[in-house]
């Protein structure tokens, strides 16, 4: 069935950002030494191989960066400006758990070492609502100094998260809240989280740290993001926003904007601010990221950008719209180029001329206006302007059209065939000359064109965009074609997902497969009612990490159950790992027999078999209780006394967890007991009130 494609209009679009494989990798592990270092007494052998692979990761990283900052917010780390999958249990996992010590951000620069993260690990390990100490409430002089390692604390005991205004609930209210906390975190005002202005003054007073930028600007990013939706919800956030901005010195916008000297982010966020906020405040921004990217914008396109701004703001009817969108759609332009250290002057030459010629705003009909010099255009569009006119195609008609595709022309060519009149004879021949699914596939596999012209030609496409779209996805062996075709992808929404679904049926390849899951689970819907069965036993453990977390997002009540059933019994340690997290807030009495055999009693891995008799601390079970006493005991002495385990992280995690579910049942009391009595501080600490 063919589906039209949903494409987000090409004003205003920008690349979706996202977070390399070695961060998401370096961060799997950061969260997988934490849990460790929760698990295991100091000393044990299991806590070095955690650091050690932390400092690899970490070598690998500084290969590219002197020192990488994270951010924290709520459920989501925030790195370069760009947050993690809220989705993601692991990652999630260790946001809120720096979260709940009340951290801000945490700083590893170059020359960081194992000694630096073994305490590091040892103190992110502590449970901050279990001894209600968090890190960020603690004084100064009770923390570590490190030379290679920082953390920014936030403290806000007093700090209630809450708005000012009494308003809750909307995802942009709630980040606006995590904004203003980060912000005010060294003032611990609550009263002042709804007044833009006394955390703009927040923000400038506070001293140059790239971690404290990450927050604030991953905050912002995403409220960015979110205003876009144009929820009625989001009026008063893209109010407070504006003026929050409005409000920055320049000094202190231009430092955030920097995003750590990382390019991509800040063009990002001039464009995410383009399409959402006023556009006083979008010149405004302008002129800090010029200054942030090291480039001049000249003083006659200054002057015409402002000019424009100045009718957005005070215009009246047509005059002031039409004004807001070609500043809009100028300041994108302006943009392209901006990725190099010298861009090409013709540049401003073409957005001026675009300004000039196209734009309602500076040009009417009459001898005023005389017919612009074609001697001032691109090769190629004066060839294809000249076509128009006669009405001819032939071979160099194509060759024009090819290289605009190819040289950021593309802009130009669409908007010609928008202005033709109807039923345009070139028109209609160059149309179809360039929706043939071949010539379709051969533009999207060469990735050369811009992401303005692949919107356009997708619109023009229609209703065979998402087929074509993709079957390149599936074929292409370009890791940047791939990324950028799986974006427009998740764009379309809920329109593709019949496409997918009906691709992942027919796929044979891990990667296909793999690929196909991890869109499904972008899109509004994700798995549901799709049978997953398949991809969930799949020979391919990497097939199985995307099928597993997609599963658990959408299935309910039993079918819940058997996915948590099938994934603590697969051999891959990471999707055991994430069922078992799944499983923190109980454990479904139908798992429970798989938990114990499958990781209590046989696992190979001693992390998970820690992991999951904690979180038996949930059940009051006999099973629980008779395996429980086998790991810590062996028997009874000479005298009928039991006779304990040797000390182990298992025995430890066992004796805790009997200690909270089963400390006056018989035959569990005299183990605690004889644990009480032990010479081993560690045993006795762990039955201890």
């Amino acid at each position: 069935m063919p589906i039209a494609p949903t494409l987000t209009p090409p004003e205003g679009t920008a690349q979706r950002a996202t977070l390399s494989r070695e961060v998401i990798e370096f961060l799997i592990e950061f969260s997988i030494g934490v849990h460790r270092y929760a698990m295991y007494p100091p000393g044990h052998p299991s806590l070095r191989p955690a650091v050690e692979n932390l400092v690899r990761r970490l070598a690998r990283l500084f290969t590219s960066r002197r020192s990488v900052d994270i951010g924290v917010a709520q459920e989501q780390l925030v790195i370069e400006g760009v947050a993690t999958d809220a989705r993601h249990p692991v990652l999630s996992d260790l946001a809120r758990r720096l979260h709940g010590h009340q951290l801000g951000a945490l700083s590893l620069r170059e020359g960081v070492g194992a000694a630096e993260l073994h305490e590091l690990l040892a103190l992110l390990a502590e449970e901050s609502d279990r001894e209600g100490d968090p890190i960020g409430l603690r004084e100064a002089g009770s923390l570590p100094e490190w030379a290679h390692v920082e953390m920014h604390l936030l403290g806000y005991d007093e700090l209630e998260m809450r708005d000012a205004g009494g308003k809750g609930g909307d995802r942009a209210t709630t980040l606006w809240l995590g904004l203003a906390q980060a912000a005010l975190a060294d003032t611990g005002d609550p009263d002042a989280l709804g007044d833009a202005g006394a955390i703009a003054r927040s923000i400038g007073d506070h001293k140059r740290e790239e971690a404290y930028d990450q927050v604030i600007v991953g905050y912002m990013l995403q409220l960015a993001d979110e205003l876009k939706k144009g929820e009625d919800e989001s009026v008063e956030v893209r109010a407070r926003v504006t003026r929050l901005l409005r409000e920055m010195d320049d000094t202190t916008l231009q430092r955030l904007v920097e995003m750590g000297g990382d390019t991509a982010a800040r063009r990002r966020f001039v464009l995410d601010a383009n399409e959402v906020l006023s556009v006083d405040v979008v010149m405004k921004i302008l002129e800090s990221a010029a200054a942030s990217s090291g480039q001049t914008v000249s003083t006659s396109m200054t002057r015409l950008l402002s000019k424009l701004s100045a009718h957005a703001e005070e215009g009246a009817g047509t005059l002031k719209a039409r004004a807001s969108s070609a500043l809009r759609e100028n300041v994108e332009q302006l943009l392209e180029g901006w990725e190099l250290d010298d861009p090409n002057p013709d540049q401003y030459s073409r957005v001026l001329d675009a300004m000039a010629h196209a734009s309602p705003v500076f040009r009417g009909a009459g001898p005023d206006h005389p017919e612009e010099d074609r001697r001032e255009l691109p090769g190629p569009v004066r060839v294809l302007r000249m076509a128009f006119e006669v009405d001819a195609f032939g071979p160099t008609v194509e060759a024009a059209v090819s290289d605009m595709l190819k040289e950021d022309h593309a802009v130009e060519l669409f908007t010609m065939l928008a202005e033709a009149p109807e039923g345009h004879a070139l028109a209609a021949r160059l149309r179809s000359w360039l929706t043939e699914p071949g010539r379709v596939r051969a533009l999207l596999e060469d990735d050369t064109l811009d992401e303005e012209g692949l919107h356009h030609l997708l619109a023009e496409v229609g209703a065979e965009a998402g087929g074509i779209l993709l079957d390149v996805l599936l074929r292409s062996e370009s890791r940047s074609v791939r990324r950028r075709l799986f974006d427009q992808l998740v764009e379309m929404g809920d329109a593709i997902r019949p496409l997918v679904i009906d691709a992942l049926r027919e796929s044979t390849e891990w990667y296909a497969a793999r690929n196909l899951l991890s869109l499904l689970s972008r899109l509004p819907s994700r798995g549901e009612g799709v049978d997953l069965q398949p991809w969930l036993t799949h020979d391919d453990a990497r097939v199985r990490r995307e099928a597993v977390p997609l599963a658990l997002q959408t299935a309910m009540g039993t079918a819940r159950e058997r996915v948590l059933v099938t994934a603590l019994a697969d051999p891959d340690e990471r999707i055991a790992r994430t069922a078992l997290i799944e499983m923190r807030a109980g454990i479904p009495e139908t798992v429970l027999p798989t938990l114990i055999n499958r990781i209590v009693k046989h696992h190979p891995d001693d992390d998970l078999r820690v992991l999951a008799i904690r979180l038996l601390r949930t059940t009051r079970s006999r099973l629980v209780r008779d395996t429980l006493l086998d790991i810590v005991s062996t028997g009874k002495t000479l005298l009928g006394k039991p006779k304990l385990a040797e000390r182990s992280a298992l025995m430890v995690a066992a004796l805790e967890t009997l200690s909270l579910i089963a400390a006056d049942e018989s035959g569990v009391r005299e183990v605690l007991e004889q644990a009480g009595k032990s010479k081993d501080p560690v045993v006795r600490g762990a039955v201890s009130p």
